[in-house]
């Protein structure tokens, strides 16, 4: 699978919850949608596949677009429907996403609805007039204004996940693919294989493998090598390092295996990357009809 950044325009849109409520969302890219239904009053049905959820007030469900969800509001329901790439959440230099995404996908995949309460409830709505405000209209900066809006807003549904996972049977898993990423964010300059997390975590690669695949729907080798791939990126953004810096900084003596891992993984060579960073440092938004 290749890095999202490096080949998909990022996706965002905002709207009331009432607005388009029968219709599937649709984009322009070809990267994973997250949808995320909030419920501040009235209900709401979602159909996500066989399943069929009904939303009150101050509820919060979160899915995947690509499971082509139909929904029904009630008129009077007030609340948003939130849709993103997770090249959204990489254009803000991967902060929440490899803290947390990992995490966070874990909730969409298990289709549960989340009850939110203050001080949550006041945060999200205002987050979400902010990010409204911002979608609404064109500025400058929009993209990575929308990003680190989406991103403070993901950070305080991981407090509330956090919490909610401590209650059901997908906590033990997560705490797994939590301790995965954070031992990935301390050695992934040095460690490149499954089997040296496994061993760090003290459980078989095939285990780890399974847990991590069944949590992100990626195998764990692959958010390995994306995350090398994007500090690569970052480094290459930042510092324009040359690939021979970015090699030795991330623990490869050989520039040709850098070279052929980093095409292999994101799709694109170093050199391709590189002039697209310094060519297109800010991504428009596509506005889409939904």
């Amino acid at each position: 699978m290749s890095l999202p950044i490096t080949k998909q325009p990022a996706f965002f849109s905002i709207h009331p919850l009432t607005e388009k409520a029968t219709t599937t969302s649709t984009n322009n890219t070809k990267d994973e949608i997250i949808e995320m239904f909030l419920v501040l009053n009235g209900k709401a049905v979602v159909h996500d596949k066989e399943i069929r959820v009904l939303l009150n007030s101050n509820h919060l469900y979160c899915t995947s677009a690509s499971r082509n969800c139909q929904t029904h509001i009630e008129k009077e329901s007030e609340g948003y429907i939130i849709r993103f790439s997770r090249t959204l959440l990489y254009s803000s230099d991967g902060e929440f996403n490899y803290s947390c995404f990992s995490a966070f996908q874990t909730l969409v995949l298990t289709g549960k609805v989340m009850q939110i309460e203050d001080p949550f409830l006041k945060e999200s709505k205002k987050l979400c007039e902010m990010m409204m405000q911002e979608f609404s209209h064109e500025h400058d900066f929009k993209m990575p204004m929308l990003s680190a809006f989406l991103n403070i807003f993901l950070f305080h549904m991981m407090r509330k996940i956090n919490n909610y996972l401590c209650h059901t049977d997908v906590s033990f898993r997560f705490a797994l693919v939590n301790q995965f990423n954070l031992l990935v964010e301390q050695h992934f300059k040095t460690n490149k294989k499954v089997s040296d997390y496994a061993a760090l975590l003290s459980i078989t690669p095939n285990h780890l493998n399974d847990t991590i695949r069944r949590a992100t729907g990626q195998s764990a080798g692959n958010l390995i090598r994306q995350r090398i791939v994007l500090e690569a990126v970052r480094q290459a953004r930042l510092t324009g390092a040359t690939m021979k810096e970015v090699a030795y900084s991330l623990g490869f003596n050989d520039n040709a295996h850098f070279s052929k891992f980093f095409k292999k993984t994101a799709g694109r060579n170093f050199t391709e990357i590189k002039k697209y960073l310094f060519n297109k440092t800010i991504v428009s938004i596509p506005q889409t009809t939904i």
